[in-house]
């Protein structure tokens, strides 16, 4: 239990995967005003449960706030999902969800940590080279450009 006002981060239970995927979904529409069901089916198979991977969540009085999963292999899993909820925006909760997933990845023996963004989305691009995140590259896709990280443990 927290005290009131005070961040909760944690994994989700089963009964909360739902609330994670449409947070995330909110703030894709937010992003881009439309989204393509298609373009997220990553998303349906980890809070389906049919991908693995660590998924936290963030609380502040009983709201969840924001949200992000660590997926993939453990010497090199990749961070995915990352979301905050409009109202909480600029107000650590991203870097916090951000912090504790590369902390379970350092605790379960990974060298390193990866993310993607969309090369445009300038707020996330920000939380992640301040967190000590490094820009590999800026690939060019279908959908747009998106912006490879990575995070040496080793050194971070």
């Amino acid at each position: 239990m927290t005290a009131a006002g005070e961040l909760d981060i944690r994994p989700a239970g089963p009964d909360e995967l739902g609330l994670v995927a449409d947070l995330v979904m909110h703030g894709l529409a937010e992003r881009w005003g439309a989204v393509d069901p298609q373009l997220n089916l990553d998303l349906h198979a980890l809070t389906q449960g049919v991908t693995h991977g660590l998924v936290l969540t963030a609380w502040l009085d009983g709201a969840l706030v924001g949200t992000g999963a660590l997926v993939g292999g453990p010497d090199v899993p990749e961070v995915v999902r990352m979301s905050t909820a409009h109202s909480h925006r600029r107000r650590g909760v991203a870097a916090g969800v951000l912090g504790a997933l590369v902390e379970a990845a350092r605790d379960g023996g990974a060298s390193r940590v990866v993310l993607e963004t969309t090369a445009t989305w300038t707020g996330a691009r920000r939380l992640y080279e301040h967190e000590g995140f490094v820009l590999d590259g800026v690939v060019h896709g279908p959908h747009g450009d998106d912006a490879h990280y990575h995070l040496d443990l080793a050194t971070a």
